[in-house]
């Protein structure tokens, strides 16, 4: 067998464990729990969000007291509520009331479920993405972005959460390397990569890109956060397995600009 066809065995290997991984996460019960408390989390409007860090900058979940009593847990005594507004009338935004709610450092009682999608440690594996990313004709920024976010792909170019935790920035460059190359159309393998039909959708597309970043860490020897993401994103593992080629070329693209010879190095992937 032929050093590419190894290479390629291997990450078949590898990308069928993840599938695996993707569908029982899927399936855990903590896992589930944890969506289910982040789905009833307000989305609060860009003002309310301004009020609320301008009332209390370190807060990171905030609810009415009767939803967190809901949660098994209660407002401690003495708590300032943070004050947001709120429609008087349902459905109708003429005039507003001040609605109390209380972050989650205000409240005790049970556990808030928790999904954990950062990885902690010291790397400096991310400079020879930075390096594939000039190879492929993309843009490194880094500059403060939105709540949550933690990197984009703008066509051309990416954009990082500075401050990033090495091996966190090294898995966020490779996630946004993928998809400028898979639905971007950078890089000299994006012709390869193009495929007629319908679009595909944002559960396809974030699957795409985080199995591809996956296999470019597995390659670099570092953990991954993959299979609880494409699980949170709606992805599956037939999702993997369908686009399996797909990811397959775009990480060797990622590679073979950062000058990594991956067929050399051993694979070791980590649900």
């Amino acid at each position: 067998m032929s050093k590419t066809s190894d290479i390629r065995a291997r990450v078949k290997e590898h990308l069928e464990g993840l599938a695996r991984a993707v569908d029982a996460k899927a399936q855990d019960e903590g896992f589930r729990e944890a969506l289910r408390a982040m789905a009833i989390f307000w989305r609060y409007s860009l003002f309310n969000q301004f009020l609320i860090r301008l009332q209390r900058p370190t807060a990171t979940h905030v609810m009415a007291r009767l939803k967190w009593e809901a949660m098994g847990r209660k407002v401690k005594e003495g708590e300032e509520p943070i004050l947001v507004l709120a429609p008087a009338t349902p459905g109708w935004a003429t005039s507003f009331i001040d609605v109390p709610v209380f972050d989650v450092r205000q409240t005790r009682g049970r556990k808030v479920p928790k999904l954990d999608l950062s990885l902690r440690g010291a790397s400096q594996l991310w400079r020879k993405l930075e390096r594939a990313a000039r190879e492929l004709g993309v843009e490194v920024g880094y500059r403060m972005l939105p709540s949550g976010i933690r990197g984009w792909s703008l066509g051309g170019k990416v954009e990082l959460l500075p401050g990033l935790p090495g091996r966190e920035r090294t898995a966020v460059l490779a996630h946004e390397l993928a998809h400028e190359i898979l639905h971007q159309a950078a890089g000299k393998r994006a012709a390869e990569l193009k495929r007629p039909g319908p679009a595909r959708t944002k559960a396809e597309k974030e699957t795409e890109a985080d199995a591809t970043a996956y296999v470019v860490l597995a390659v670099l020897g570092l953990p991954s956060k993959a299979p609880s993401y494409i699980a949170w994103q709606g992805g599956t593992g037939l999702t993997v397995l369908r686009s399996m080629t797909r990811i397959q070329r775009a990480a060797r693209s990622i590679l073979d600009a950062a000058g990594i010879e991956g067929p050399s190095i051993p694979l070791r992937c980590t649900p």
